[in-house]
């Protein structure tokens, strides 16, 4: 039986999900098209080049997925972190808004298949390297959060562990309505967090991330 392609190895893995994903959290979402359209429209400097991950990284967790009462199989997994500079005061303002924007930056991540169920994946908290990119004092990243995500014909299921789940070494399952893994919808289902479940968890898969060690 053949189990889901991952990323592992390769960003370009990750590729085809990001543009659906982007879907994960809506304040983020609309922090993320904002800044899309001022950069294109401006000539904003957001995207520059300049923009490094840290040599020296150190901060290393493990993140482990699990998924329970899956009807089938995923056709791909992929994952990434997000991270964004936390210090405004060292952003240019943007012409014509008028407003600064925070840096952001997704960093695909190498998944290890357990098994068809089952995954690993390492994360950095401070992949990013702090730098003073624009003039204005060095610009301090933070990792948002980590995000698996496994697809479906046209539809992707999301689960996530923000920062401060993750330095907790905190634990999240995420539920899924089964019907909906059918694939024919293109969305990116987020589904319902462990602190609000589904009444009837009988018709529903979940996937669990938990940080089950780090090296410091």
């Amino acid at each position: 039986m053949t189990g889901p392609t991952s990323n592992a190895g390769s960003a370009s893995g990750a590729a085809p999900l990001k543009r659906r994903i982007s879907l994960l959290d809506w304040p983020a979402l609309l922090g993320i098209v904002i800044f899309c359209i001022v950069s294109t429209a401006c000539g904003g400097n957001m995207e520059d080049p300049k923009i490094q991950l840290n040599p020296n990284a150190s901060m290393q967790y493990e993140i482990t997925v699990n998924i329970e009462g899956l009807p089938g199989h995923f056709d791909k997994v992929a994952a990434f972190a997000n991270y964004q500079v936390s210090n405004e005061g060292c952003v240019p303002i943007t012409p014509i808004s008028g407003v600064k924007i925070a840096p952001i930056k997704q960093v695909n991540l190498d998944i290890v298949p357990v098994s068809d169920v089952k995954f690993r994946i390492s994360v950095f908290a401070d992949r990013m390297l702090d730098e003073d990119y624009f003039g204005r004092g060095t610009c301090h990243w933070s990792m948002v959060a980590t995000t698996f995500v496994g697809t479906k014909g046209r539809t992707s299921f999301v689960a996530s562990l923000d920062l401060q789940q993750i330095l907790a070494r905190g634990y999240e399952t995420t539920f899924y309505a089964s019907k909906t893994f059918e694939g024919t919808i293109p969305i990116s289902d987020t589904g319902f967090s462990s602190k609000h479940p589904p009444t009837d968890k009988s018709s529903t898969f979940s996937i669990s991330l938990s940080t089950s060690s780090s090296k410091l």
